[in-house]
């Protein structure tokens, strides 16, 4: 496995971005959506779909995520991902997931894993990156509260250690997108899913809360303890 992370100092969180026509994108051989978008463009802060609880102690939060490629125009470079995040206020968290973005090198578009650390970082965290798992797969991540970094793992084995720390007081779980021209990962008959999804406190791993979202272009579902369905209801 390659482990040798690069860093950067992000100032664009790209994630992934859809077409008003409609668009496809293939990946292992297989259609993984295909969409059909009239929303304009709004270069919002976020949209998500999103599990958050704040717990007392919490210093562990993994879930199972699949490895979805959702179509991407970089109309917004702050695009598409799917991750675990701890935190304690807007200017602080330790991020994990796969990221359809132009993070690692503006105007380039790429799948990557990527870690991020932000610790008061002024919207500028810091990231370390891995070539993303292949498309289809469901992969761990996990993120590590300690006292001089957070762990970040991908499938169990640790990938970086990275510091200052923060201590978290709540954990969050989603898929995420920046304009409404992007795709919020899944689609309505490929849907993103989120298998044994759990925070560590108090000695133990427990359930995460559900997921869900107020806004009306994304569909999801809880279809057990800790396990999420999440799609873009413009696209299949």
């Amino acid at each position: 496995m390659e482990l040798n992370a690069h860093y950067a100092s992000a100032r664009r969180l790209a994630l992934s971005v859809v077409m008003v026509v409609t668009l496809s994108t293939m990946a292992t051989g297989s259609a993984l959506a295909s969409c059909s978008f009239n929303r304009g463009v709004d270069h919002f802060t976020a949209h998500r779909v999103i599990a958050v609880q704040t717990v007392s102690g919490v210093t562990k939060v993994k879930s199972t995520i699949s490895e979805y490629d959702p179509v991407y125009t970089a109309a917004n470079t702050t695009g598409t991902n799917s991750t675990v995040l701890l935190s304690n206020s807007t200017s602080t968290w330790a991020q994990f997931g796969w990221f359809k973005s132009q993070i690692i090198t503006p105007g380039v578009t790429a799948r990557n894993s990527i870690a991020q650390m932000c610790n008061n970082c002024g919207g500028h965290p810091v990231n370390n990156w891995w070539p993303a798992q292949p498309i289809g797969n469901q992969t761990i991540y996990e993120v590590d509260y300690g006292a001089t970094g957070f762990g970040f793992y991908r499938n169990g084995q640790l990938l970086i250690t990275v510091g200052p720390s923060f201590v978290p007081s709540n954990y969050q779980i989603f898929s995420e997108t920046h304009d409404l021209q992007d795709q919020m990962p899944g689609g309505t008959v490929l849907n993103e899913f989120f298998r044994f999804s759990q925070y560590f406190s108090a000695g133990g791993w427990h359930n995460a809360t559900p997921i869900g979202t107020t806004e009306p272009y994304y569909g999801y579902n809880n279809p057990l303890g800790g396990g999420y369905d999440v799609w873009d209801k413009s696209c299949t």
